[in-house]
């Protein structure tokens, strides 16, 4: 059930379909768990990006965002939007989903 957004995110978005189309436009997407997962060229979500996702989580149920663990293995930087699901950069470690990926171990 939904409940009433937190009062930063008024701030900027006047509804939930608001705060999703900021997120789609700049090219998050939601993961199959409901969070929202950034695109290659943010490494960082900005203040706006945050509010959106509480917002959403308020009104929707989707989740936050995602911050892409480390490789488990070398501790380099993941592709979340690998064709075979979630790359190591650096060593090739693999994982078929980003839910899977945040729960690696070596």
């Amino acid at each position: 059930m939904a409940t009433s957004p937190p009062a930063e995110a008024e701030a900027y978005f006047s509804t939930a379909e608001q705060a999703y189309d900021w997120l789609d436009r700049r090219g998050y997407s939601v993961t199959k768990n409901g969070n929202w997962l950034p695109p290659a060229n943010i490494d960082q979500p900005s203040q706006k990006d945050c509010i959106a996702a509480l917002y959403l989580g308020h009104a929707q149920a989707y989740g936050g965002i995602v911050r892409v663990a480390r490789c488990p293995f070398c501790g380099g930087r993941a592709d979340p939007r690998s064709p075979i699901g979630v790359e190591c950069l650096d060593c090739g470690g693999n994982a078929p989903d980003i839910e899977t990926w945040q729960k690696r171990t070596p």
